[in-house]
């Protein structure tokens, strides 16, 4: 009996080793194709930014979340990870201060990740949350759907007067009450978010009744953050 559990678990092992192998291999057989596609339809471009993305594809001949040259200095950027024995999750410390993630997350998608989210956040970046026209001021509250890591707050810390931080996956949640654990002015909610206020979602509407006006809201909301702001009016 021994003898066959010992084998079903290797065979087990063996399985989940070619399924991630084979995953590798079909996510860059994609991402070769949309490469080729994106260098053939943009070959002729006048766009200077866009000629800009085609001449640092062809450079680097690969197709990245941002193809900038400024998203080199991210791809091997020293990052040092360590465990929280206690929460059993992975944390980085930045400015003297931990940030946690998934407790699901093994040290190197926590290493990948944090590249991604500070890449993201280049002043360079077009996924910056932040710009010359767009910026936080000391003392503003925020509102932050979408949160994830929180680290579009975690940056500011020390900055905003407020933030509240709505969050739909548990595991994130739960990572965030970790890094905020010693901040009183940072709430975290666990709830989707919504243009209406059904089937267990929250709205910008109840957001500011319940937790007052916001001078800065940021969302991250995976193409919904149209529908949000359609369900809300000014607070």
């Amino acid at each position: 009996m021994c003898y066959k559990f010992m084998v079903c678990v290797t065979y087990r092992i063996h399985e989940e080793s070619y399924m991630k192998k084979f995953y590798k291999f079909l996510t860059e057989l994609r991402r070769n194709y949309f490469k080729n596609r994106i260098l053939k339809r943009y070959a002729n471009t006048r766009n200077p930014e866009i000629r800009e993305l085609i001449e640092t594809i062809r450079k680097e001949n690969e197709l990245n979340i941002f193809n900038y040259d400024f998203y080199n200095k991210y791809k091997n950027k020293k990052t040092e990870v360590q465990y929280d024995e206690d929460s059993k999750m992975y944390y980085v410390i930045e400015n003297g201060r931990r940030l946690y993630f998934k407790r699901s997350m093994c040290e190197k998608d926590v290493i990948e990740y944090y590249r991604g989210i500070s890449a993201e956040q280049d002043e360079k970046s077009p996924h910056r949350y932040v710009s010359d026209s767009v910026c936080l001021k000391q003392g503003d509250c925020v509102l932050d759907l979408g949160a994830a890591e929180g680290n579009f707050v975690f940056q500011n810390v020390d900055k905003i007067a407020k933030a509240v931080l709505v969050e739909c996956d548990k595991e994130w949640v739960e990572a965030l009450k970790m890094t905020f654990k010693n901040y009183k002015h940072i709430k975290i909610i666990n709830q989707k978010v919504s243009g209406h206020a059904q089937n267990g979602c929250t709205t910008l509407d109840e957001l500011g009744d319940r937790h007052g006006a916001f001078d800065f809201i940021k969302m991250d909301l995976e193409g919904m953050e149209a529908a949000v702001l359609g369900g809300g009016r000014i607070h």
